[in-house]
Formats: C-alpha cells, structure tokens, sequence
C-alpha cells in the first residue's frame, strides 16, 4: 500500500500557499470595493496611494490564510499518516492469524497423513497374511480383530479424509473401504450378528471366516483363478494399491516443508 512521504506533504504546502495567494489578491480587491470602489472594468491589488490599512490588512490577511493553510495540511498529512498506520496493523494481525490458522491446519493434516499411512499398511499386512495358509485358531481370531480395527480406523478417520486427501485420493480410499467392510460377505451372512464389519469373534463367525479363508489361501497358493473367495481378495489387494498409489510417496516431507515455511513467515511477521 502507498505510504504518505514528505513529497505530499510539500505538495499540500505550496497548494496552501497558492490558495493563500488567491485568497489575498480578491481580499485586497473586495477591501478596496469597500473603501474606495475598484477602476471599473478590472480587479487590481492596491496602488501606493491607498490607504496602509488596506495594505496592512491585505499582506496579514494572506500570511494567515497560508499558516491556516499549512496547519490544514499538517493535520491532514498527520491523519492520513495515522490511518495508514492503522491499515498496516490491521493487516499485520490478519496475516498473523493467518498464519496460525495455517499452522494448525498442517498440524491435522499431518496428523491425519501419519494415521493414514498407517493403516494403509496394517491392510497390507493383514491381506499378505490373509493370502497364507494359517494354523490354529487363534491365528483366525487375531486376523479377524485386525480386520475389525483396520476397517474401524479408516471409518473414523472417514470425515478428514474428505478434508486431508490428497489429489484424487479419497476416491481410490473410498473404494478400497467399501471392499473391506464386505470382503466375502456373501457367504459370511450365515453369521446371524453379522452385518458387514465388524465381524464378530463368536465360534461359529470364527469357523465361518476359517472356511473361507483357508479355500481362499489353498486357491491364491495354488493359482486357481476362476475362484470367488480367492479373487475377491486379490481384488481388495488391488484396489488398496491403487489407493497407496495415489499419495505422494513424499507426502509427510511435503507438509514439514510446507510447516516450516508459515512458520518462518509467521515469525518474520511477528518480529517487525
């Protein structure tokens, strides 16, 4: 924004004496109407020959309309001075409180980004697990109580997501959890509590999911290809690839750098 300098003041200065001068060339005209009449046909500025208090009245008169005239635009350069001062704060503390705003939106998303990343690959894990041959049973109740957490981690996380994604992201998120919550579910409706994720830990939701995934991994081992349980989980793999594919292998370094440079700004705006 422009700023005030002593140039406008010395132009305000010589417009107050210019208007001065005017000022005292009609006051010495209207003076002499008064006192003696003025030659007709021209206004002229007092002659020798009038009287000195016209003269007196005429050179004062014009010396105050130009003091008057300066102190007018001392006290209009000091007022816009101050506004101008006003100005700058003002927009030093929006930019301040932009830039905390700023902050903690990096702060969420990262956040958010160390979550994400996460549990992107807790689902690699549990489906490279899923595509093995397992033993006993509770190696079939801990794959289901991660299955459980990891479709539970992603739906809390559902609403920053929409918000924190990056690029085309959420799309490819979203496809990949509408997959898991009903990953065999087909035949994992037998389950009478079961509704989609979670499933629950009951014995026979345990011998349910075992059967499944057993004929899943002897398939995938194999490399049968035309069967369903097996292709509905290399389908889950999949698409959760296409989803780790669409974030920036630099994502969290992107965000420290992008931290570091409000946090910069904000500093260089709150020490002037």
């Amino acid at each position: 924004m422009p700023k005030f300098t002593w140039k406008h003041f010395i132009s305000f200065a010589l417009i107050g004496i210019a208007s001065s001068l005017i000022a005292a060339f009609y006051t010495a005209s209207v003076i002499g109407f008064w006192v003696g009449g003025v030659p007709e046909g021209a206004i002229t500025i007092q002659t020798t020959e009038e009287h000195w208090v016209r003269e007196w009245i005429s050179a004062t008169s014009g010396w105050f309309a130009g003091i008057a005239a300066i102190g007018a635009a001392v006290i209009a350069y000091a007022s816009g001075m101050k506004q101008v001062r006003k100005l700058e704060d003002q927009i030093s503390e929006a930019q301040k409180a932009n830039h905390i705003n700023q902050i903690e939106h990096i702060a969420n998303v990262m956040e958010f980004c160390a979550h994400e990343l996460y549990l992107i690959q807790e689902a690699i894990n549990w489906i490279t697990e899923a595509k093995r041959c397992l033993g006993n049973e509770n190696e079939y109740r801990r794959l289901i109580s991660n299955y459980n957490a990891i479709c539970e981690g992603f739906v809390q996380h559902n609403s920053n997501a929409a918000k924190y994604s990056p690029n085309n992201s959420y799309q490819d998120r979203q496809k990949f959890l509408q997959k898991m919550e009903i990953l065999w579910s087909f035949h994992l409706d037998l389950i009478s509590e079961y509704e989609g994720a979670p499933i629950p830990l009951t014995d026979f939701a345990i011998d349910t999911f075992k059967t499944i995934q057993k004929e899943s991994a002897r398939c995938i081992s194999r490399e049968i290809e035309d069967d369903p349980f097996s292709c509905e989980l290399l389908d889950l793999e999949n698409i959760l690839f296409n989803y780790s594919d669409s974030i920036p292998d630099n994502w969290m370094e992107q965000l420290h750098s992008w931290r570091e440079g409000v946090v910069t700004a904000f500093m260089k705006g709150s020490s002037n």
